[in-house]
């Protein structure tokens, strides 16, 4: 309940940042202050962007435009977009573990917008399949396993084997997925090359820089914005085969497995949330970097604990 409460200030005040932009500044461009950071750092005063977010206090993106219509993206002085999602997602996983039905569907429903309002497509559909496998999990508890496995099949066959609801819901999976890349479309088109042309490097490499890596990201793919070079914006493909090679890429799974374990081995003194926070990180690595929240919320998880249950409970 504390991390809970402290996590629902959180958002109330990220609401209070949404109103006094939307009624005072009414989402115009402006000129960043630099934060306590970026002033002890001697940073430049002006601000450059893509060149160091944490260097200055950052509301809205003034420039950039989010998924509901009218509202620009907002990070709410987090270092990006990307981190906001991460650490609203958690917040909405941590939301439906609380008891408090109340507090839990509000707490989610402001997470939720919060994640919209950042604009970041990968958190909010994993995040959606997240809540699908939460639930899965606690109707298998209901309802017991094999209930569960007996409606997949049901719904897998219902899927696969009649042609009317097959394409139906091919039809809109193909849809969902064009609306989603066409939210935003040069995005969408900019990561597709990075991703295109680091694979294309990794299968050209040399055996020492396959094994070892490339150590630094390559070339800028597009002319408009220098961090879109090869070698990043996916933790998997790029920070970790292309810059780490084929031996770090071993050493990071071998450390994530064992946190998985770890949880696993230790999942009945915490709630759900902590170890469907490693699915929602585990899904975002494919098209996001390690963002700066990953590691301090996977440790937040590691301290979680549920209340002990009573013998009668």
């Amino acid at each position: 309940q504390p991390i809970a409460w402290a996590f629902s200030i959180l958002v109330a005040q990220m609401m209070l940042v949404l109103l006094v932009s939307l009624v005072v500044f009414q989402q115009a461009d402006y000129a960043p202050m630099r934060s306590l950071f970026g002033v002890i750092a001697g940073k430049s005063t002006e601000f450059v962007h893509g060149a160091g977010n944490t260097n200055y206090l950052l509301p809205y993106l003034a420039l950039d435009e989010g998924f509901i219509p009218g509202l620009v993206r907002y990070i709410f002085f987090f270092p990006g977009p990307e981190a906001l999602a991460l650490i609203t997602g958690f917040i909405a996983l941590l939301a439906l573990d609380i008891k408090n039905r109340s507090w839990s569907m509000i707490l989610f429903a402001g997470a939720y917008f919060i994640s919209l309002l950042s604009g970041t497509r990968s958190v909010l559909v994993s995040l959606f399949l997240v809540i699908i496998l939460r639930y899965f999990i606690t109707a298998g508890k209901t309802f017991g396993v094999p209930l569960m496995l007996a409606v997949m099949s049901a719904i897998s066959f219902a899927t696969f084997s009649f042609p009317p609801s097959s394409n139906l819901i091919f039809d809109s999976v193909e849809q969902i997925v064009q609306e989603v890349d066409s939210a935003r479309a040069d995005s969408t088109a900019g990561r597709s090359a990075i991703y295109s042309q680091t694979w294309r490097k990794i299968t050209l490499a040399s055996e020492p820089e396959l094994f070892l890596g490339h150590v630094v990201p390559g070339e800028s793919v597009t002319p408009y914005y220098e961090p879109a070079k090869i070698g990043t914006h996916s933790f998997y493909l790029s920070t970790l085969l292309y810059r780490s090679g084929v031996i770090g890429t071993l050493i990071f799974f071998g450390f994530w497995a064992s946190v998985w374990w770890w949880f696993y081995r230790t999942r009945r003194l915490r709630p759900l949330c902590c170890c469907l926070v490693l699915v929602l990180f585990s899904l975002t690595f494919t098209v996001m970097e390690l963002e700066r929240p990953v590691m301090p919320l996977i440790l937040l998880c590691s301290m979680l604990q549920q209340p002990k249950l009573s013998k009668h409970e």
